[in-house]
């Protein structure tokens, strides 16, 4: 596949993307110079028995003066307000654009005081990734673009970490709200290291960082100067902690958060005999990074995400809720009590209530069936895939096919570099490679249609990448 666009890894199961409720997410992030074939790889997974993904295509194109673009709540589907569009926009599907620039997240929510967003803020920080991968040609112009939209219009959330990477950087970004009464937002961005992973899980993970090295450590101009303000921070400016000012850890971010980087770090980088005390609840940052014992494959990158902690002590495998059958999965709520005593289950990497997860690959050339294909010779024929994608031919792919509305005039066009090695002329729909109509095989319907089913042969319509979204489920603690 050319280099414009990205690999998914569909061995990954892949339903991307829709809202997920907070505590519900993990993500491991390599940098090229750690993974065996030189590509960046970034992995997430989104937990909630509950949510179901949608995999979106948005068109990229060209845009008149004073067009504007609508924002909208990526958890609530609330209409938040209209932003200036930006002149030319770049394809993406699902959390990765045309150019390779994907971004993931994980909440960590942050200090109560800045708990409530601004008054009038406009950009959630779903908007926020979604409109950096219409807008930007590198992880560098994403981190920019979040930022500079959440100064301008304010932003809608709580704490969020982000993964931020292209083909040849790695990012992490962390960001939090000034509080309902002050517009903007706070933030750090750190690059990974070339050669090293890093990863994070609902907790904030970035403490002290250098103050002038831009090539890779950007932050906010009133970063430290705010904390300062509210009399959280007196020390020096080079001791500030970003995680320790606007995320103190406690007992359960440490135990049921910082503990998923904790086995992450451990399996990848064995020898570094990284010390037990996160995992158990006790404060004892973690690196922002490490380096692996070995470069990973992306069969590497999928173990690490089906983590239960085995070979640790709180291998659950092995514990209290095991049973007879070493069960490493369990129900919610996390915490039980047996005679007046508070027990907890432990929160691991993997678990049974995936609402979905994704593999995206950055910069390697594979040849692989583009995700999107369009045939020159029928106007309907560009068609959308949902579902685990695998190599080989589109009819030995499970999943779910539409396809687009026919004659509706002159239709955006896919470019050249999404179709990938078959180009224009050789390519087919989804529909044609199974012999048939695009048709759903499996799947929810999108909110909106419940119980419908889409007639064979009948063409269905695209819907607009931030409307009929199914909603979000309430906020609880994964």
């Amino acid at each position: 596949m050319r280099r414009g666009f990205a690999v998914v890894v569909g061995l990954l199961t892949l339903f991307a993307l829709a809202p997920r409720p907070a505590n519900a997410c993990t993500n491991l992030i390599i940098t090229k110079g750690a993974s065996a074939d030189g590509s960046t790889f970034i992995a997430y997974a989104a937990d909630s028995h509950e949510l179901y993904g949608e995999l979106y295509l948005q068109p990229g194109g060209v845009f008149p003066a004073g067009a504007m673009r609508d924002v909208i709540d990526w958890d609530s589907g609330k209409f938040l307000g209209r932003i200036p569009q930006a002149p030319r926009t770049y394809w993406r599907v699902g959390n990765i654009n045309e150019h390779q620039v994907a971004i993931g997240e994980t909440t960590f929510g942050g200090r109560e005081e800045l708990a409530k967003p601004e008054k009038g803020a406009l950009v959630d920080y779903g908007s926020l990734m979604y409109i950096a991968l219409e807008r930007a040609k590198t992880a560098r112009e994403a981190i920019q673009v979040m930022t500079g939209l959440a100064t301008e219009y304010g932003y809608a959330s709580e704490g969020e970490s982000f993964s931020v990477a292209d083909p040849n950087e790695a990012w992490i970004l962390e960001m939090i709200g000034k509080g309902e009464n002050t517009k903007g937002a706070l933030w750090v961005a750190r690059r990974i290291p070339d050669g090293y992973i890093s990863g994070h899980a609902n907790q904030s993970r970035i403490h002290t960082f250098p103050l002038h090295d831009p090539a890779n450590c950007l932050y906010a101009p009133d970063v430290i100067s705010f904390a300062r303000a509210k009399g959280w921070f007196s020390g020096k400016d080079e001791e500030f902690s970003f995680a320790d000012t606007y995320a103190p850890a406690d007992f359960g971010s440490l135990r049921f958060c910082e503990a998923r980087v904790w086995s992450m770090f451990r399996r990848a980088a064995p020898s570094a005999n990284l010390p037990f005390d996160a995992a158990k609840g006790v404060p004892a940052p973690l690196p922002l990074w490490i380096k692996p014992d070995k470069k990973l494959a992306v069969a590497d990158a999928m173990a690490l995400m089906r983590d239960h902690f085995e070979g640790t002590p709180l291998d659950m495998t092995k514990d209290v809720g095991a049973g007879p059958f070493a069960c490493p999965y369990r129900w919610r709520p996390m915490e039980w009590e047996v005679d007046g005593k508070t027990y907890v289950h432990e929160r691991a990497i993997s678990t049974q209530q995936t609402g979905f997860s994704f593999g995206l690959q950055l910069g390697r050339e594979l040849r692989v069936l583009p995700l999107l294909r369009h045939d020159r010779r029928h106007p309907a024929g560009a068609a959308r895939a949902r579902g685990p994608l695998h190599r080989g031919p589109a009819r030995d792919r499970p999943g779910r096919a539409r396809a687009l509305q026919p004659g509706a005039g002159a239709r955006p066009r896919l470019p050249d570099e999404v179709l990938g090695r078959a180009g224009r002329d050789g390519a087919q729909t989804l529909a044609e490679a199974g012999r048939g109509p695009a048709r759903q095989v499996h799947g929810r319907q999108r909110q909106g249609q419940p119980g419908e089913r889409h007639p064979p042969g009948v063409p269905e319509s695209v819907v607009p990448a931030d409307r009929g979204r199914p909603r979000s489920p309430a906020r609880i603690l994964m």
